[in-house]
């Protein structure tokens, strides 16, 4: 394999290996963009159960019950605890959305820099088959030139000896090979 080709392989592989990173770095990002939902969630139920709690003992609390005043300090340092750690979830969940997007945009780059490199590897093998056609073209030529004066030369020969059979000859003769070429490649006449 010549190294131009070896250099494009490398380049090919380099691309699927950032495709499959981007992949793996985009699931990871959706996973903790979902383990960052679920905190917000599980904290927000949470909140709502000691906010119940709360209303339940805060007429006790307000009135210096110490066993209600002391689950109000509890249940206060709960729930700023909580808060931040909602606010913290959110701020990490937005910034996980943000880094989703640009994955997601890199992916759909690397998947089209993937079919880019297809295209070319796929249009550098359709140059080699043309030039190969080309040349099975000009061998093509040159034997149909030479049977054109093989033919030639057997018309002469044959007047020399049969007029008629070589006026036959040469009117059968007209066009042959434009049939040939007809019938041969009809497919490709179209």
């Amino acid at each position: 394999m010549p190294t131009t080709t070896k250099a494009k392989a490398a380049k090919t592989a380099k691309t699927k290996n950032t495709l499959a990173d981007i992949e793996g770095e985009l699931e990871l990002l959706q996973d903790r963009h979902g383990q960052a939902t679920s905190g917000v969630e599980e904290a927000r139920r949470r909140l709502d159960a000691l906010a119940t709690r709360r209303a339940v003992i805060a007429t006790d609390a307000y009135f210096g019950a110490v066993p209600a005043v002391e689950e109000m300090a509890a249940l206060d340092v709960e729930v700023s605890t909580l808060t931040r750690s909602i606010s913290l979830a959110l701020d990490a969940a937005g910034a996980l959305e943000a880094s989703i997007v640009d994955a997601k945009g890199r992916l759909a780059e690397a998947k089209r820099q993937v079919h880019r490199e297809r295209y070319e590897e796929l249009a550098r093998e359709r140059e080699r088959l043309f030039e190969r056609r080309d040349g099975l073209a000009r061998d093509l030529d040159t034997v149909l030139e030479e049977a054109d004066r093989l033919s030639f030369e057997m018309q002469k020969t044959l007047n020399l000896y049969d007029q008629p059979a070589a006026n036959t000859m040469a009117t059968n003769g007209l066009g042959v090979t434009r049939a040939w070429i007809e019938r041969t490649f009809a497919g490709w006449l179209r």
